[in-house]
């Protein structure tokens, strides 16, 4: 047989017994047309402790990669030139796939 607090309807509106709250401390009321969400009332700070919290568990890890080389506009016309010759890629696809067939 299950323990579980027993949530009630009543006159005054749900009863929820606190043993199901008390760790939440505040709790926040969402009503939305068919269902009403209790949950607990996030801190302005909770997302960057749960973000320390994950990177102390191992769970996030920064790198450290190095930002891409700065490419001129002369530089990205050249490649652009360089990179268009030849014969469109859509024309290569559908030869391969026909190929296959």
């Amino acid at each position: 047989m299950s323990n579980a607090p027993t949530v009630q309807m009543t006159e005054q509106g749900l009863l929820v017994p606190r043993a199901l709250l008390q760790h939440w401390g505040e709790v926040e009321v969402v009503q939305r047309p068919t269902y009403i969400i209790i949950k607990p009332r996030q801190s302005e700070n909770q997302p960057e402790q749960l973000i320390q919290e994950m990177k102390a568990a191992g769970l996030i890890v920064e790198l450290q990669a190095a930002l891409p080389p700065v490419v001129t506009p002369p530089e990205r016309a050249a490649l652009a030139h360089r990179l268009s010759q030849g014969r469109p890629l859509s024309e290569i696809v559908i030869e391969e796939r026909a190929d296959r067939v």
